[in-house]
């Protein structure tokens, strides 16, 4: 698996490419943590590379991992282009709140940077009506 790093005017796009390795988390940790030493890190991680055979469990690991190390930076994720597969089981899963994803990296990079909350839809919140 490869991360190519494209520094943007007030962005950083990461796209993902190649077989996703079973220690592509570790990679990634790594290279978020040396990359993206600034507060507040803005990046769209672009998976259009990601084939439709790849592991959903392993997709899914490479965006936790991106998702919590921007939130420890305080930092905002767009996910986009995501396989059919993957997208059909975020949605079936309701995973698709925690993260803030999108159709194109067009769509990604013209959207505004706000932080997508975790109970955003308060519908499922499981309190009292």
């Amino acid at each position: 698996m490869e991360c190519h790093i494209i520094e943007k005017k007030d962005f950083t796009l990461v796209r993902i490419s190649g077989p996703i390795r079973r220690t592509a988390s570790f990679m990634i940790r790594n290279t978020i943590n040396r990359e993206f030493r600034s507060m507040e890190p803005r990046i769209i991680l672009d998976m259009e590379d990601i084939s439709e055979k790849e592991d959903i469990s392993q997709q899914l690991a490479i965006m936790n991992v991106f998702k919590k190390e921007t939130d420890m930076m305080n930092g905002s994720l767009k996910i986009c282009s995501l396989a059919l597969k993957m997208k059909a089981y975020l949605v079936n899963n309701r995973l698709d709140r925690m993260f803030d994803i999108y159709e194109t990296l067009d769509s990604a990079e013209n959207s505004s940077w706000k932080k997508k909350g975790y109970g955003e839809k308060g519908q499922d919140s499981g309190a009292a009506a």
